[in-house]
């Protein structure tokens, strides 16, 4: 979704949101940072919030899972995350998806107020607080940096065991936290012979677990999107015939969930990169 960026704006979000919808697209997904050294402030510094975005979403689109590619967990409030999924969820009718990570601006870290250093074992404790607030009755918690007894949190997402979470990263300890905590694992752009190496670790210690592998993945369809000329920087790009055959070595290596994000400079762009992936690249995908 066009929520960050020099495209982004509500018009650009309605949008693509529908055009997806319309198009057969399973889900939308948002982006997040809270406060960005100028130095990233491109693309990041102009950034409409990802959940408020998905709240927005709730009410004009009708079918399409509503999904974060990630919020930086430890820079919130669990409690408060809890909340604000399960309220997405519920406006939706059971269409929402919580994507985490750990992040990686260290400086935003100490904007926030939070331990860079410590951002994984927080994440931990926050994943298991939202957890428990969304499946106890009375949830009840006792944390290194979290405590709760006997509480209310109503009302509970409507999808049975909570909303579904995605963790975030390429790294072992992100693979672990996907296993403890996660119904997914969600790297970034890694190359097909590293998601295969992910791909054999999470299996292993997720044993009979199912726990599905999803990608964000940064395509450039050429003709739409000059990243496209570029295919030693972006993963995913080049013509559709090209693009078929990349993300074929993806499935290969272990992929069940592309999601898409189009190289742009316009909402245009996205919108014609849209229509033509869904035209051209999912019906091969399908069969």
């Amino acid at each position: 979704m066009p929520n960050y960026g020099l495209a982004t704006s509500p018009q650009a979000i309605l949008q693509v949101a529908r055009a997806a919808e319309a198009a057969g697209y399973d889900s939308v997904w948002t982006t997040d940072h809270l406060l960005v050294p100028r130095k990233y402030g491109n693309p990041y510094g102009n950034l409409i919030e990802a959940l408020v975005t998905l709240g927005y979403l709730a009410g004009v689109t009708e079918r399409i899972t509503l999904a974060t590619s990630v919020i930086v967990l430890p820079q919130r409030d669990p409690i408060l995350v809890a909340k604000q999924v399960a309220a997405i969820d519920q406006l939706s009718g059971g269409r929402a998806l919580l994507g985490v990570g750990v992040g990686w601006i260290e400086e935003e870290y100490g904007f926030l107020r939070t331990d860079f250093k410590q951002r994984g074992r927080i994440a931990d404790e926050w994943l298991q607080v939202i957890r428990t607030l969304w499946v106890e009755e009375q949830p009840t918690f006792a944390g290194q940096w979290i405590n709760f007894s006997e509480t209310m949190f109503e009302p509970k997402p409507i999808q049975a065991g909570g909303v579904p979470i995605y963790v975030g990263g390429k790294s072992e300890a992100a693979i672990r936290r996907a296993v403890q905590w996660g119904d997914g694992w969600h790297p970034t752009n890694v190359e097909p012979e590293a998601l295969a190496e992910g791909v054999a670790k999470l299996r292993q210690w997720a044993g009979e677990r199912p726990i599905t592998v999803s990608m964000r993945g940064h395509i450039a369809i050429a003709g739409h999107s000059p990243a496209a000329e570029d295919n030693n920087v972006w993963p995913i790009a080049g013509s559709t015939a090209a693009i078929i055959e990349r993300i074929e070595a993806y499935v290969e290596a272990g992929l069940e969930y592309l999601i898409c994000y189009f190289k742009h400079q316009t909402s245009e762009d996205i919108l014609a990169q849209l229509e033509r992936f869904a035209a051209e690249v999912i019906p091969v995908f399908q069969k």
